[in-house]
């Protein structure tokens, strides 16, 4: 297939190049915005500026339908599927971390003993547990190598799994610095050392994040102190809030994480990209460029003070300004025109629960975290069959939408995995949290759209022995403030849209997905798809 496959696309790319675009594109840009809802660009929109999200929403193909078509809804995940137009079933990041039953151990997504982080002092990350090729990867190994990668993000498992396996670089945040590993580089460049050490990321130390918007801005949304958001490394829960941490008279760790919870933190980080684009003359090589950027400080605020905040439509009007600034940057740089720009995120956001009840109108929520679920399985167990060893638990973990069973306390008590299994699958259907359930051997809870979710969350390697999806508005976090992973809208519709060389602007209602970046850009590109492919070409959209 693959061999048939390359010539066609060639002919769409020479075709799309008569049609008007007069040459190869000189930089790929591709967004990931952490936690963006599509409904915040509709819903905030009056208060965006010409230059960012209002540019890319009429001057690119917005994909107004866009969903994740899988149930765990995690960064890890998400990411993974942008990058790789492939869902977890194929990608084999289930999560954002896992149990591995083989050696009885948890394993984080992005984790690689066998390397070294450079930069700072942590674990060595890599993108060695994903399981397929990224866009970037066949950008890459297509061009002879001569495209260059960059991928930048605040968290290490945005920035790896969108970069991929070839990714000439890729750094995240550590506290203060900008770091990679030994997977990718020896040492860091000259310019990221001397960025790290211009004391950017301690300038904003003391500085009140305040509103800036009208008061209508915030007519639709919830109190400014609503009793049920978070209140974090001494930021409160009101504005203006002040960038210190717990200690007002120094810099402290604690500092750098209320820096992660502000907008300020998406400043630091674009300096650094522009930095570096500038240092590493991306867009001016012999082949198509790629530029990675993942934006976090939106998820943290976003988990700590809800969709419904006045912080979070604040912090997105903030984003719109940045990424005028960095259009108006490449344009200068490179020009707009021979770029191509893709924007998404990796999973929405649900109300809080208390939220939700505040309103009294006889919708059910609340929060059952993974140890609620876990209880709630050992309990079933405990009932079911003798326990005669306390010391051994039933379950091995409870992670990310995945149970593990212990198959050391199974074995002891000659119980088989099936049988463990059948029980607690029978028994998880009957709660009142539970909206879905499938099991490790394809034993489904019911034939819908929740369970294609499930399915193309299941990787045979690395899932765990029942999968499930909790029922609407229950979110698997003990609070305050809220957390995604389930196969909700809230969860899945996030923004999909294409603007730059052989993109036709518009917006189109037609079902499309975060996956299907990849197999689009590959198709403009006139290069392979990364391997084992979910998403589709939105041909709709292109010259």
């Amino acid at each position: 297939m693959k061999i048939l496959l390359v010539p066609c696309l060639m002919i769409l790319a020479v075709t799309a190049r008569l049609n008007g675009q007069t040459e190869e594109p000189r930089l790929i840009v591709l967004i990931s915005i952490d936690q963006l809802p599509y409904s915040f660009l509709t819903r905030f929109e009056p208060f965006f500026g010409e230059g960012g999200f209002r540019r890319l929403l009429r001057h690119g193909a917005v994909f107004t339908e866009a969903r994740f078509d899988y149930a765990s809804t995690f960064t890890g995940p998400g990411h993974a599927t942008i990058g790789s137009g492939t869902y977890p079933h194929q990608h084999g990041i289930v999560g954002n971390g896992w149990h591995d039953t083989a050696t009885a151990r948890n394993v984080y997504c992005v984790e690689d003993s066998s390397v070294q982080q450079i930069g700072g002092e942590g674990d060595g990350r890599s993108p060695r547990l994903l399981s397929v090729t990224t866009l970037s990867d066949e950008l890459r190994t297509s061009s002879g190598f001569r495209s260059r990668v960059l991928s930048v993000a605040q968290k290490d498992r945005s920035a790896i799994l969108l970069g991929g396996k070839h990714a000439n670089a890729a750094y995240w945040v550590s506290d203060s610095l900008f770091v990679s590993s030994t997977y990718y580089m020896n040492r860091l460049p000259d310019w990221a050392a001397a960025f790290n050490a211009s004391g950017v990321a301690t300038g904003f130390f003391g500085a009140w994040w305040e509103k800036t918007l009208p008061p209508t801005a915030f007519v639709s949304m919830d109190m400014d102190d609503a009793p049920y958001e978070g209140n974090v490394h001494g930021l409160g829960r009101t504005f203006p809030h002040r960038i210190t941490g717990n200690d007002t008279t120094s810099v402290t760790a604690n500092y750098f994480s209320a820096l992660w919870h502000s907008p300020f933190l998406n400043e630091w980080m674009m300096a650094f990209i522009r930095t570096a684009l500038d240092q590493e003359q991306l867009g001016s090589g012999a082949a198509t460029d790629m530029l990675c950027i993942g934006l976090s400080a939106n998820d943290a605020v976003g988990h700590t003070f809800g969709p419904e905040s006045h912080e979070i439509v604040e912090m997105t009007v903030h984003t719109d300004r940045l990424l005028a600034d960095f259009f108006s940057f490449l344009d200068e740089r490179i020009g707009l025109d021979r770029c191509i720009i893709a924007l998404t995120s990796d999973h929405g956001i649900p109300p809080i629960p208390e939220s939700i009840l505040a309103q009294n109108d006889g919708r059910k929520a609340g929060r059952a975290d993974r140890t609620v679920i876990g209880g709630l399985c050992e309990g079933y167990l405990d009932r079911t069959y003798s326990h005669p060893d306390v010391s051994l638990p039933w379950l091995a973990r409870v992670v990310d939408g995945n149970i593990y069973l212990n198959r050391r306390s199974l074995e002891r008590m000659g119980i088989s995995p099936e049988s463990a299994t059948q029980t607690l699958s029978d028994s998880l259907r009957g709660s009142d949290l539970i909206a879905a359930v499938m099991t490790r051997d394809g034993n489904w809870s019911r034939e819908d759209w929740i369970t294609g979710k499930l399915r193309n969350s299941f990787n045979e390697e690395r899932s765990g022995d029942i999968l499930y999806a909790l029922a609407p508005y229950f979110i698997d976090y003990a609070g305050p403030g809220t957390d995604h992973g389930q196969p909700y809208d809230y969860d899945t519709h996030v923004p999909v849209i294409l603007m730059g060389a052989g993109v036709v602007p518009g917006s189109y209602d037609s079902k499309a997905s975060p996956a299907d970046l990849a197999p689009t850009i590959a198709t403009i590109l006139g290069i392979p798809f990364p391997e084992g492919r979910d998403g589709r070409v939105l041909k709709e959209a292109l010259r």
